[in-house]
């Protein structure tokens, strides 16, 4: 099928709707949302109790945090790539779960460079909470991960590239910001709204993460094979 290059991708905001019925319905991604949850607070813990931050710091804290990004991104990308299995009518089992289907380098080195925003953005937002609160242990990450994500929103399909078309992760992040740009006010509002929704789980401390953070995951990959489907991934 030809695809004209000025066509604009399809941003079908059911998107959220179909990600959180899926979730839903399936105790297998609440459970992958439970590993969420766990990465979250493991980071917490250690950035608050550790030796390592006994004295913390922006360095520490963000090495831990940098630590919490391949965790998340390796871990989100094999919950993606087998939610993408089972929207093409596949049954992946479930040890499957936890398999990415290509060479985690270009992930680990997605996961380096999307957080290096992170890294400044909490030198913006550690001043502004006081150490050891809940607001400190609960949303500073969340504060921290809302300002990076302003920065890395073009490049928030690249992970999906990697795992589901092979792509090495500069070919990701290009066709990731392609997809992102050539609809840039759609686009960029979908995103708000589903990174707003996956914070809403920071709710209950932090619990509802573990719903939340698969459907907004998913929700991405809704949109990214909408546009599969429609031939308009260059």
């Amino acid at each position: 099928m030809t695809v004209d290059s000025k066509s604009r991708p399809i941003v079908d905001w059911s998107a959220i709707s179909r990600a959180t019925n899926s979730v839903l319905a399936n105790p297998k991604w609440i459970g992958g949302g439970v590993l969420f949850l766990a990465i979250f607070l493991l980071e917490r813990f250690f950035a608050q109790n550790s030796a390592f931050s006994a004295q913390p710091n922006v360095v520490s804290q963000s090495l831990i945090g940098l630590i919490n990004s391949v965790a998340i991104t390796i871990l989100a990308s094999c919950l993606q790539r087998t939610y993408l299995r089972s929207l093409r009518g596949e049954t992946p089992k479930f040890r499957e779960l936890f398999q990415t289907g290509t060479s985690e380098f270009s992930l680990i080195a997605l996961a380096i460079l999307l957080y290096l925003p992170a890294f400044g953005s909490l030198f913006l937002v550690r001043s502004a909470i006081a150490k050891g609160s809940t607001m400190d242990y609960i949303f500073m990450p969340l504060a921290r991960d809302a300002l990076a994500g302003l920065i890395v929103a073009p490049f928030v399909f690249s992970q999906i590239f990697v795992v589901d078309q092979g792509d090495d992760f500069i070919k990701a992040l290009r066709r990731s910001s392609r997809l992102v740009m050539s609809a840039p006010m759609a686009m960029l509002s979908f995103l708000f709204v589903n990174c707003f929704f996956g914070a809403l789980g920071a709710i209950l401390c932090g619990v509802g993460l573990a719903i939340t953070l698969p459907i907004q995951y998913f929700a991405l990959c809704h949109v990214y094979e909408d546009n599969r489907l429609a031939g308009q991934l260059n």
